[in-house]
């Protein structure tokens, strides 16, 4: 791969990160994600950095997009 290539792979990426929004979780979110991933790990191999997002996207009503519908609906959860 050459110099040129690697740039142009660089370009959408930081694009991406420009348009971004970097959320903090408030302690009541961090407590609930904690709960499900205690809750849920071992019978449905929840992470906690999954938790942690599903759990911030409700408390900010807003929607996420995953390719993994399976866990999500284990969990009788709608993200």
């Amino acid at each position: 791969m050459d110099v040129e290539t690697k740039k142009d792979l660089k370009e959408p990426r930081s694009h991406f990160i420009r348009q971004s929004r970097i959320v903090w979780p408030d302690s009541k979110t961090m407590v609930k994600a904690l709960d499900t991933f205690q809750m849920y790990k071992l019978s449905h191999g929840v992470q906690i950095n999954d938790a942690l997002i599903g759990h911030t996207a409700l408390a900010l009503h807003t929607s996420i997009y995953t390719s993994i519908v399976n866990t999500c609906g284990k969990l009788g959860k709608k993200f």
